[in-house]
């Protein structure tokens, strides 16, 4: 449309441009009207005609783009779906693997208590000193407070 305004613009120096040269074809006994053509009218044809393929060009490229774009958006969806998939299931294997260890755990100190009862009723069925150092360790009991409870069994 620029183009338009600054060709329109140079219209009179076409025009005595145009004239020239049909009175140079006259002189020639050529009939000027039909020799030279109207040169600002085909100018602005072949504007029209170069604007158009470029306005043509680019409304294709903004499909493409649009097309591209809509693409992109839709592997960026799909992309999240699949991460909030991921991130859940992550979740779940975490819980999972927690409750193992808890299960371990309890599992464990069962068959730790279930050893200290066992000792326990041991020895005191039997007053062994041997299990008495037995129970000891289960318990984490330290030497000193070892050493206390062996002189207190010795006592009574």
């Amino acid at each position: 449309k620029d183009l338009s305004a600054l060709l329109s613009g140079h219209a009179e120096t076409w025009d005595s441009e145009a004239d020239k040269l049909r009175s140079i074809l006259s002189e020639t006994g050529e009939e000027g009207n039909k020799a030279v053509p109207d040169f600002k009218s085909a100018i602005q044809l072949a504007v029209q005609q170069a604007l158009a393929e470029a306005e043509e060009r680019m409304e294709d490229e903004r499909r493409a783009y649009r097309q591209h774009l809509d693409n992109v958006r839709q592997e960026l969806q799909e992309s999240e779906k699949f991460r909030n998939l991921l991130m859940r299931q992550s979740e779940l294997l975490k819980d999972q693997l927690r409750e193992s260890k808890l299960a371990i755990e309890r599992s464990k100190q069962a068959h730790h208590v279930e050893y200290l009862k066992n000792i326990t009723v041991k020895y005191l069925e039997s007053n062994d000193p041997t299990l008495l150092r037995a129970l000891g360790s289960a318990l984490s009991i330290s030497p000193e407070e070892m050493s206390r409870i062996e002189k207190g069994q010795a006592k009574g």
